[in-house]
């Protein structure tokens, strides 16, 4: 048995497309019930993990705190067992709201690795990647937690956002806008009420919020809270 403790460091990368002989900055699919909502973009953001605050429309993100990648290995005539863990929290603010927030990831995964004609073949057996985040509201009380999840075979996380009464579907995406070409991780999430969608964040290059404007201004700023903890959100079963 091995045990493993790493820092994990923000790495900026930039994905491009190829549109009409050109190349432009990716961004997400926006679904139709958004077109036209004004977009949020995130500024400020830093490649550093040091200073992970950012502003978006009228928030801002600030005091963001993350854990070490922590986890343990072992493996046995070629069967390999990894489980990674890794916490955060930040606080978002707004004119007349504040909101904190704590969130985990834990991943664990099954490969099978194999030597073939003097060559290494890592097959994945199994991968079972949970997200929760606890939202707190400084202003109102309320209390609210995202539970996302990724099995075997799936591309991207989905779940749901619930106060233990009402519920608010998040689902993951890998489309890119003008590409049939889907990412091989997500470029983003929707949340829907009531089959209908409301909200939308970019998680590639340097993220932005869609948020539909009729809604409640105390739901805004719940989602706005739950797309800053995806932006934040680190794939560490990557690696």
């Amino acid at each position: 048995m091995s045990k493993y403790i790493s820092m994990g460091f923000l790495v900026g990368l930039t994905v491009v497309s190829i549109l009409a002989g050109g190349c432009t900055t990716a961004s997400m699919q926006v679904p139709s019930a958004l077109q036209g909502v004004p977009v949020l973009a995130v500024t400020g953001r830093s490649a550093f993990r040091f200073n992970e605050s950012f502003q978006f429309g009228p928030y801002a993100v600030t005091d963001v705190k993350r854990g070490w990648t922590s986890g343990s290995s072992w493996g046995l005539m070629g069967f390999r067992s990894t489980h990674k863990n890794q916490q955060y929290e930040f606080s978002l603010v707004a004119a007349d709201a504040e909101w904190k927030a704590q969130c985990a990831t834990r991943v664990s995964r099954k490969d099978l690795e194999q030597n073939l004609w003097g060559g290494e073949l890592t097959a994945q057996l199994d991968l079972d990647s949970a997200f929760i985040c606890t939202l707190h509201s400084e202003s109102t009380g309320a209390t609210w937690k995202m539970l996302m999840s990724r099995k075997t075979g799936q591309a991207v996380m989905d779940g749901t956002l619930s106060d233990g009464v009402s519920s608010i579907t998040v689902s993951g995406t890998r489309s890119l806008k003008g590409s049939s070409i889907e990412l091989s991780t997500a470029t983003g999430y929707t949340f829907e009420i009531n089959g209908s969608v409301v909200a939308a964040v970019q998680v590639i290059n340097n993220g932005a919020i869609w948020l539909v404007p009729s809604i409640p201004r105390e739901t805004q700023d719940l989602l706005a809270a739950a797309a800053t903890a995806l932006i934040l959100y680190d794939d560490i079963g990557k690696n």
